[in-house]
């Protein structure tokens, strides 16, 4: 019994040096980020700029960010989204 755990051991041991680095150089490698969408509905545009479904209705309203009417959805390109998270704000979005 005593030699088959040392067999046992033995055989663990060189399988852990043949496939641990394999497996660690395939871990290392991160996979690719997935392609951003091309349209957001209001709620996924809202989180996407970490603001409320309410303050993105009304910058939508004021025109500050273009969007397209498919029936009834709203829906915001990525590119405008990417074009109001990088501009300059200095106003708030509502006033209270």
């Amino acid at each position: 019994m005593a030699g088959l755990l040392l067999f046992e051991r033995e055989i663990r041991g060189s399988l852990r040096h043949r496939v641990l680095p394999e497996m660690t150089a395939q871990n290392r490698t991160t996979p690719p980020a997935p392609a951003p969408r091309l349209l957001y509905d209001r709620k996924e545009a809202a989180r996407q700029l970490s603001i409320s479904v309410r303050a993105l209705a009304y910058l939508l309203s004021r025109g500050e960010i273009h969007f397209r009417r498919v029936g009834s959805k709203t829906l915001i390109p990525h590119s405008e989204l990417v074009r109001f998270a990088k501009g300059h704000h200095p106003k708030p979005i509502a006033r209270r």
